[in-house]
């Protein structure tokens, strides 16, 4: 059995809140529609796979094959499992650390996500005719985050793909 933990009231994450997917087979020109929305449909047609929404994980004790993980919900629950696969998804920037590039202090500096957001809305009129973005803002930076996140690259070729097919 598997036992699927999302401490989300819904699943899929930041990937069901995607217009497109970027390209992952040549010639790469193509925007694939996520494939999340199917996965997350086909959840319900395996009677093997538990699933627990707005859970959290407060403990995982034992060793492989012989796992006791306890689980937060409106109550704590204990499962077993032999295995766990830890997915931990994305938590978007903090867009306030970035008021010295515009943002907060004009309206149409926004962030990728929501970027996303007004894409998905179908809004597309509200995009402007010319957009510049920002790279690694934030990344980079011993004063936010040291580290690059390896999706800015692709999400802003991506963006920049999909308002040029929406204008």
């Amino acid at each position: 059995n598997i036992h699927l933990v999302e401490k989300e009231h819904e699943p899929g994450g930041h990937a069901a809140q995607l217009y497109a997917r970027t390209p992952d087979k040549a010639p790469y020109i193509d925007l694939p529609v996520p494939e999340i929305h199917e996965k997350i449909k086909e959840l319900s047609t395996y009677n093997n796979i538990k699933t627990y929404f707005s859970t959290t994980i407060n403990e995982i004790k034992g060793q492989p094959g012989n796992f006791e993980i306890i689980l937060q919900n409106k109550n704590t629950q204990i499962i077993k499992a032999g295995a766990v696969v830890a997915a931990m998804g994305m938590k978007p920037y903090e867009p306030s650390n970035l008021q010295h590039l515009g943002y907060g202090k004009f309206k149409n500096v926004i962030t990728s996500v929501e970027l996303e957001e007004l894409i998905m809305s179908g809004k597309t009129a509200l995009l402007p005719e010319r957009v510049l973005f920002v790279q690694c803002a934030g990344s980079r930076d011993i004063k936010h985050l040291p580290y690059c996140s390896s999706i800015c690259c692709n999400t802003t070729l991506r963006q920049a793909k999909l308002i040029r097919m929406k204008k």
